[in-house]
């Protein structure tokens, strides 16, 4: 025992244990609600409520004692590794990228519309569709209400 924790000598990272995560992590939240991993020197939280009291708890809990940790490596650290205040920037503009409202915008919804003219590649409209309004072009043939589109820039309709 590590620091009066169980110990472990498995590598948590080896190919079989990342194939059998679910079952690795099974094994180690029965263990006991902390494990020392003695290859990476450090101890694991494995069960929820010690993990969210963790979290919740960067300064004691820092994410920069971990192994892994290299401020100075080329590869990008990824937001659960980042402690105050990175962690909080790369947050908040990731949640505003991925919050409910923004991805609101990203469902199909059909409407029924009355087509004026089709012209080709431009399909006049005089009924259905409010300024303001996206519009999928081509859309799929499986495309379900509520299911998710590519949101783009509007292409500017070509004047004659």
């Amino acid at each position: 025992m590590a620091m009066g924790f169980p110990a472990i000598d498995d590598d948590l990272f080896s190919r079989e244990a990342v194939l059998d995560a679910r079952a690795v992590d099974d094994r180690l939240r029965e263990l006991a609600p902390v494990v020392w991993l003695n290859r990476e020197d450090i101890a694991m939280l494995g069960r929820w409520e010690h993990v969210s009291a963790g979290l919740r708890d960067w300064e004691s809990f820092s994410n920069t004692s971990r192994p892994w940790h290299d401020p100075n490596s080329v590869r990008p650290e990824i937001l659960l590794t980042d402690d105050p205040p990175e962690h909080t920037r790369v947050r908040t503009i990731v949640g505003s990228a991925l919050s409910p409202r923004t991805l609101k915008v990203m469902e199909a919804h059909f409407q029924k519309i009355a087509v004026t003219r089709d012209l080709g590649t431009v399909v006049e409209v005089s009924e259905g569709v409010k300024p303001g309004d996206q519009v999928v072009l081509n859309p799929p043939v499986n495309l379900a209400e509520g299911g998710k589109v590519d949101v783009r820039p509007e292409t500017p309709v070509p004047t004659s």
